[in-house]
Formats: C-alpha cells, sequence, structure tokens
C-alpha cells in the first residue's frame, strides 16, 4: 500500500487490507473455537468413558458362559438351576462360575465391600459365605441372631432406626445383597459345620 502515491487507490489499499486482517482475525478466532470444542469433546469423553471403565471394575461383566448376577436380577421369571456331567446351568445355558470365600462375620461393612470390589477387579463372578452357628447363636434356647458387630463410627447404633442408619446397618441379608448388587452369585455354606478353621467348625461350643 505504500508504493501507491495516488490518495484515492491509497485508500482503497488500506481498506481491502483492512479487511483481510479482518478475515484473518476470524479465521484466527473460528479455528481457536474449532480447538476448545474438540478439547471439550475429548475431556467429556474421556471422562465419560472413566466413569464407564469404573463401573465395570465395580461389577461383574458378563460373557457368553460366564454369567453376571445382574443378568437375572429385577426378573420376575424363576432362574432354573441344573446340570450335567459337563457344567452348572442356569435356564439350560451352561454357566462357569468363580468363586471366592469370605466370611462376613469377620468383616465389617466397610471391609467387605471392600473385599467384594477387589473380588470383581480379580475375575470372580461368586462369592462363597460361611455362616457360622456359633456366631448367630452361641448359646442353647438363645433366639438367632443375624447381626454381625458393627464397624467404626457405628457403635451403638440401633438396627431399629430409619433409613439413616443404612450405612451402618450390618447383618447377613445385607452381606448378601451387597454382593448381588456387584453382579456376584452367593454360594452359601450353611453348616452345621463349615470349615475346619474356625472354633468347632462354627458349631456353638
Amino acid at each position: 500500500c505504500a508504493e501507491i502515491e495516488d490518495d484515492e487507490r491509497v485508500e482503497l489499499c488500506r481498506s481491502v487490507c483492512t479487511r483481510k486482517h479482518a478475515a484473518i482475525m476470524v479465521w484466527v478466532f473460528t479455528s481457536l473455537l474449532v480447538v476448545a470444542f474438540q478439547a471439550l469433546f475429548r475431556w467429556t469423553s474421556a471422562a465419560h468413558n472413566t466413569a464407564v471403565q469404573k463401573k465395570s471394575l465395580d461389577t461383574v461383566q458378563s460373557r457368553p458362559g460366564f454369567p453376571s448376577f445382574h443378568d437375572f436380577a429385577g426378573h420376575n421369571a424363576s432362574i432354573e438351576v441344573s446340570y450335567d456331567r459337563r457344567s452348572l446351568l442356569l435356564n439350560d445355558q451352561r454357566s462357569f462360575f468363580l468363586s471366592g470365600s469370605m466370611h462376613p462375620v469377620r468383616a465389617t461393612r466397610q471391609s467387605w465391600e471392600d473385599a467384594l470390589g477387589q473380588a470383581v477387579q480379580n475375575g470372580l463372578n461368586m462369592i462363597t459365605m460361611y455362616v457360622m452357628w456359633s456366631a448367630h447363636q452361641p448359646l442353647p434356647d438363645h433366639p438367632i441372631d443375624w447381626k454381625f458387630p458393627a464397624g467404626v463410627g457405628c457403635e451403638g447404633v440401633s438396627y431399629d432406626d430409619d433409613d439413616s442408619m443404612d450405612a451402618c446397618r450390618w447383618d447377613l441379608a445385607t452381606a448378601v445383597r451387597l454382593a448381588g448388587s456387584r453382579g456376584l452369585f452367593v454360594h452359601i455354606r450353611i453348616g452345621p459345620y463349615t470349615c475346619a478353621e474356625y472354633s468347632y467348625g462354627g458349631i456353638p461350643e
């Protein structure tokens, strides 16, 4: 523009240059906006994938022949359990189970939930649960008590309280429900003799 001496041409050239500068600025702004939206999309996608992965780590993911309890939970139809020389069958479908044994009587609710999470992360789809007779009826002629000792922070909490006390509720039914909520099947060993590693095998002394 500086090489043009005519005033009108100079003015015209400046106008053209100004428009070019404006166009360049619009292009730069649009490009930055596109980059920002792409970054936001990648961030939200990553957050969603992380949430999905966390959920998959928290619950059993079913595969052909490797069922999750969630495949059956919530259905009114009954589950037919059978077997042949090869395997167990659920509703005539061959089913493979990997199980780990845990004793809720030896756990608090928090440690039980932590252990269930580790069981899922290690590829299990079933929990074998010992029911110790001596833990629920230690003395003859005493009523059976299905509760377990409460964890830290729950001492003295009444089981008859409202839903606000659910976090401290710790009994056999809760242990089973928590396992089911992770997609884990539950194999209950009811005894009366459950295992050699427990005093008298779980039979009251």
